[in-house]
């Protein structure tokens, strides 16, 4: 076989196997009983989280660094 078939030969098995991956991923998507609607409040939820958790964490690091700079100027004024 010469070398050219025979890669054509595999980008078509493993075009074939990819497509079959995502169409049985796809069938057993469909066959849950799990609605895009439920699927996309979910993500916005778990997405919700991330963003509180992220401000507070925020907040926190601006504490602290309020805490460090006040340190700083009562060090300088006071030596």
């Amino acid at each position: 076989m010469p070398v050219q078939d025979k890669f054509d030969a595999e980008t078509t098995t493993m075009a074939k196997g990819t497509a079959g991956i995502f169409r049985r991923a796809w069938e057993r998507l469909m066959a849950m009983d799990y609605s895009f609607i439920d699927y996309s409040m979910d993500r916005i939820s778990g997405l919700e989280r991330e963003v509180a958790q992220l401000k507070d964490e925020l907040k926190q690091a601006r504490a602290l660094s309020g805490i460090a700079s006040a340190e700083i100027r009562t060090k300088r004024v006071n030596p």
